[in-house]
């Protein structure tokens, strides 16, 4: 499987907020879904 060269960054926060921003543009809120992403989601998000 090809690997997406995209950069990660952990910002660290409080309150459980996980959040995935892409291009600085909100793709994921685990504060909104009240849950984590999926392994497919998170591979989804990887190939943007």
């Amino acid at each position: 499987m090809k690997q997406p060269d995209n950069k990660v960054e952990l910002i660290k926060g409080k309150g459980g907020v996980f959040e995935i921003t892409c291009e600085n543009k909100l793709v994921f809120s685990k504060k909104s879904l009240n849950r984590f992403p999926t392994d497919d989601e998170i591979d989804s998000i990887a190939s943007m």
